[in-house]
């Protein structure tokens, strides 16, 4: 696939995936459509398949392509790991909220959104729902479904100069529909999927934008759309692992991740056991012992991948002034003394001359020291299972925003690093 290709098949898996339930589910299809082999966790692991994929919690994905023969005196692992949650907005268990004659859906803040560009979109909702019988299905709404309506600046003349506040619990509700007697929003999902609505008994709901993904600029050369941190990465890694040839020792791993955004202490997180048991199991079936597997991770290595901080033009004093990202100037080392990102000087030196044979172009970002950092799931996965780690991500402006902005020549050159990753 060229780079248009890559382009238009991450819009509209981006547009496919409104929750993490749809990603994983649309990441899982691509990868059987290539010939990986679904692994159920509850199930014994054979060592039959020569490429699987497992799903976890329906959130979180774990493939595996093993060369066809394999020693594993030398064999080592090139992993590459993501996450597949954004921040948002997601409906609580009881979600119908009767006020001033509306219908609205109570609503959770889920990870660090920045919750004003939530305001006058058209939003739809997401996610998945249980039913009695012990069933799930996936479900989104139609287009333009619900609205968290701002508040006129008559209404409150100083919000431009003293800025926007909300109250959580109040003030940040999506508009449904009118209120009347028989109208819920489990009633209106009910009907969607053709299920009576007695019938569902739990579901995991989130809210998202609903305006299509697009490329915008003088020459198309920004990506808009939501979600991006950090579907894309999810999407970069899922297509290097499908299109390239790692050598014969080589085991090609990716690890995608729900929660994330919280910290990822669930059982769907980067902090489970999730990767490792994965692992280990996998291997087990295909021979390996206990020493065969720690040796083999101790010469292996993690790619994190995760979206990083473009240099913003109308904020360039919140960078620090040596390491400012551009857009479309290629993927970005992250580094950090505190280790907040997983990358040390070692592991950098060795993605810089990767991405020196391959002519791909590289930043470095180093969070400004006044300034509390963000982290990512590779610190997590490099203190649980003694993986080296470098962290990387495209670069991007908007981050937690409903909707993001990154630079359309970014997406190939990431898929190009991890291509080159994998196989070198």
């Amino acid at each position: 696939m060229n780079r248009q290709d890559h382009l238009r098949d991450l819009l509209h898996f981006i547009d496919k995936s409104p929750s993490p339930f749809h990603a994983t589910a649309n990441l899982a299809s691509m990868l059987e459509q290539g010939g990986y082999t679904r692994q159920q966790e509850s199930e014994t692991f054979a060592a039959k398949p020569p490429a699987i994929v497992t799903l976890r919690s329906g959130s979180s994905l774990i493939a595996i392509r093993f060369p066809a023969r394999l020693d594993w005196a030398q064999a080592d692992c090139r992993l590459i790991g993501a996450h597949t949650d954004s921040p948002t907005l997601k409906i609580k268990s009881l979600p119908d909220v009767a006020r001033e004659g509306l219908l609205l859906a109570g609503v959770e803040v889920y990870g660090g959104a920045l919750l004003y560009t939530w305001f006058d979109r058209d939003l739809l909702l997401a996610g998945r729902l249980h039913f009695a019988d012990g069933s799930s299905e996936l479900v989104h709404t139609p287009s333009a479904y619900c609205r968290i309506p701002s508040l006129a600046i008559h209404l409150q003349r100083e919000v431009n100069d003293k800025g926007a506040v909300f109250n959580r619990q109040r003030e940040i509700l999506p508009m449904l529909t009118t209120a009347e007697p028989g109208r819920s929003l489990l009633g209106d999902l009910a009907r969607l999927v053709g299920r009576p609505k007695d019938l569902i008994t739990g579901f995991d709901l989130v809210a998202a934008d609903s305006q299509p993904s697009s490329l915008l600029g003088m020459h198309r050369e920004f990506i808009s759309a939501p979600r991006l941190d950090n579907l894309a990465m999810c999407h970069a890694a899922v297509s290097a692992l499908l299109h390239s040839k790692p050598p014969n020792h080589r085991i090609a791993i990716v690890a995608l991740f729900d929660h994330e955004e919280i910290g990822s202490e669930t059982e769907a997180g980067a902090a489970s056991d999730f990767l490792l048991r994965i692992l280990e199991r996998s291997f087990a079936a295909r021979g390996a012992n206990r020493e065969d597997f720690f040796s083999l991770l101790a010469r292996s290595i993690l790619l994190s991948a995760d979206m990083a901080h473009a240099v913003h033009p109308n904020f360039a004093d919140k960078h620090d002034d040596n390491h400012k990202p551009r857009l479309n100037e290629g993927p970005v080392v992250k580094l950090n003394a505190n280790r907040r990102y997983a990358t040390s000087g070692e592991g950098a030196a060795l993605l810089r001359s990767l991405a020196d044979r391959r002519n791909i172009p590289l930043q470095q970002y180093i969070h400004r020291s006044d300034l509390a950092c963000g982290s990512t799931i590779g610190p997590i996965v490099a203190a649980r299972s003694g993986l080296a780690t470098v962290d990387v991500g495209n670069p991007m402006l908007s981050m937690h925003s409903v909707r993001e902005l990154a630079g359309s020549r970014d997406h190939d050159l990431m898929i190009h690093l991890m291509t080159a990753f994998l196989e070198e």
